[in-house]
């Protein structure tokens, strides 16, 4: 969700916010109004919902935009998960009130939109014996989607589709010498095109804590500006502001990348 949001200044790139519209449908209409399990979660953390004191609070942390991912995830309600109808229409929900923050204040808030993953259509797999078209998992659509698009979906060398994961590639970067050393063991040419692919990705930088290094290695395993900074915002409700000051440390900790200057955008 798109807004005139300024091009300088800190953006944090994966922040959390909870539409209470959608919090109210999942409840009352999809778990028989029972309370949802992020319930005591979201009655400690005033920064989800509340846009008045999410802006304070990124004043005093001198952060200038927050990309605001929803939640929660349509899985904590099975019932609405696993029906079609019920998921789009908490998308719905989810994604109006989204861009109506945003539009709202739209120099501070990029919106990120909920989709119902579960349903997604695919071409189907024709059963050899009776003929009948199962749907394939929403994740599989997805991976098939990145496939096609790291190998066809181009602009002059600009990918025109973009996976972005989250919280510096977890163990991916990590484990990469091992993931090499085992996949030319085994003479796995496609796992290590995979891994290359993967260098692709985007990421944040929040690492729950004061951890340069893990930021370190995302920094040398993914591409050039791959990396966001991005804190996990507001999930640090024992010590609010945090994953704020940890992920602005750890940025400045990793000096400088190959090019001579921050990769990471908070830097």
């Amino acid at each position: 969700m798109g807004s005139s949001a300024p091009s300088t200044g800190i953006v944090d790139a994966y922040t959390h916010y909870a539409p209470l519209a959608l919090a109210k449908y999942l409840q009352e209409d999809c778990n028989d109004g029972k309370p949802l399990v992020f319930a005591k979660l979201f009655e400690r953390i005033p920064l989800l919902t509340d846009v008045s004191a999410r802006l304070a609070f990124m004043d005093t942390h001198k952060i200038d935009v927050h990309v605001l991912v929803p939640l929660p995830w349509l899985e904590v309600v099975p019932a609405c998960h696993t029906n079609k109808e019920r998921a789009l229409e908490a998308c719905k929900r989810a994604n109006n009130e989204m861009a109506a923050v945003v539009q709202s204040h739209s120099t501070r808030f990029l919106g990120v939109a909920l989709l119902p993953t579960g349903h997604l259509k695919g071409p189907g797999k024709e059963d050899e014996e009776d003929g009948a078209s199962h749907e394939k998992d929403g994740m599989d659509i997805l991976m098939e989607a990145y496939k096609h698009a790291v190998e066809t979906c181009s602009l002059d060398g600009v990918a025109l589709f973009v996976v972005v994961t989250h919280h510096h590639g977890g163990m991916i970067p990590f484990f990469t010498d091992r993931f090499i050393t085992q996949s030319q063991n085994f003479d796995d040419t496609e796992g290590l095109a995979l891994l290359d692919d993967m260098k692709k990705f985007y990421c944040d930088t929040a690492t729950f804590g004061l951890a340069p290094l893990n930021i370190r290695q995302a920094l040398e395993f993914f591409e050039s500006g791959r990396v966001l900074f991005g804190t996990d915002t507001p999930m640090d409700m024992a010590e609010p502001g945090s994953f704020t000051s940890t992920s602005k440390g750890g940025v400045s900790q990793c000096g400088k990348n190959r090019e001579g200057r921050y990769e990471a955008n908070g830097g």
